[in-house]
């Protein structure tokens, strides 16, 4: 028996549980990974190879390893899977990004400031979910696009504005077949075009022109307010807005490897925040988008600089 267990028992079971352990040390570590940030994984990864490189060099020791390193290396594996099952159990993981085929493709043919996309008619399948993909080749001017059931209907599909160079790809989901339109929004006035959706045949929907009849460029019930972040400041210092209207903000950060934003609050003690815009790192532009508060006078700021970065909005 004795042999039998030397010989045979023990070089079997050795491999098998270091499969098992390696198997239950990458599920934890995973769910570890899973149930951070995306850049509080890259950290944690780079202090975990640290961790094994460390543990397999204690390991070549063998024989001379002593008892209490040994002992802290088993309690350390055992603390890592608990953790990771524990950690992922309480705060969930993030979903698994899969790759997206890219089945349309559009991209810009801008000249100079003339803002243009690469093509006028954009086909896409019908009643099935699809990829989009986009590239903007405007290096430091966002654009994105907007798929609506005609100009200024009912929004189909968008995506946030993102500056160039840089190209994405989005999942639409199914759009019946049928003719639509789609624009920037960024730059809703040049940069348009319609959709075909399936086999649908026929012209470009119509929208209200000049005279409110025709195909003329798509209403903008939305003001649009300019405003510029340049030398840690804002160009502007008091905006104004209607109340309880959509507004768009088109912002763009002119500070190269600077970070702003714009961010409304009830007044300067920042006592409530009434809309948070995402930070830009510029050289960049973006189109906040949000509903305005009622009639008052309130506070925006840039939440990275807001001692001198801030002003008055007026609701009216």
């Amino acid at each position: 028996m004795n042999d039998f267990r030397t010989r045979v028992l023990n070089p079997a079971l050795i491999p098998l549980g270091a499969f098992v352990f390696i198997g239950a040390f990458v599920f934890a570590f995973s769910r570890i990974l899973l149930a951070v940030p995306k850049d509080g994984s890259v950290v944690v990864g780079v202090l975990m190879a640290g961790c094994i490189l460390f543990a397999a060099g204690a390991l070549a020791k063998g024989g001379t390893m002593k008892k209490v390193q040994r002992t802290a290396l088993i309690a350390f594996a055992l603390v890592l899977i608990g953790g990771g099952v524990a950690a992922g159990a309480a705060l969930g993981v993030r979903p698994v990004e899969k790759h997206l085929q890219a089945d349309v493709t559009i991209a810009t043919a801008s000249k100079g400031t003339e803002y243009a996309f690469d093509k006028k008619e954009l086909d896409i399948p019908a009643g099935k979910e699809f990829g989009l993909e986009f590239d903007n080749k405007d290096s430091g001017t966002s654009h994105n696009v907007h798929i609506l059931s005609a100009p200024g209907g009912t929004s189909l599909f968008q995506f946030p504005p993102f500056p160039g160079p840089a190209k994405r790809v989005f999942p639409v989901k199914a759009i019946p077949t049928g003719i639509y339109f789609f624009q920037c929004d960024v730059h809703p006035t040049v940069m348009t075009g319609f959709v075909r959706a399936g086999n649908a045949t026929g012209g470009p929907p119509p929208g209200p022109g000049p005279t409110g009849t025709g195909t003329g460029p798509p209403p903008r019930p939305e003001p649009t307010i300019p405003l510029v972040a340049k030398g840690i400041t804002f160009d502007k210092s008091t905006l104004t807005f209607p109340a309880g209207k959509p507004v768009l903000i088109d912002f763009k950060n002119e500070d190269a490897q600077t970070t702003h934003n714009f961010a409304i609050y009830t007044d300067a003690t920042l006592g409530k925040n009434l809309f948070v815009g995402d930070p830009v790192t510029g050289p960049g532009e973006t189109v906040y988008r949000f509903t305005a508060p009622g009639p008052g006078t309130y506070y925006f700021q840039c939440n990275y600089h807001p001692q001198q970065m801030h002003g008055t909005v007026k609701v009216e």
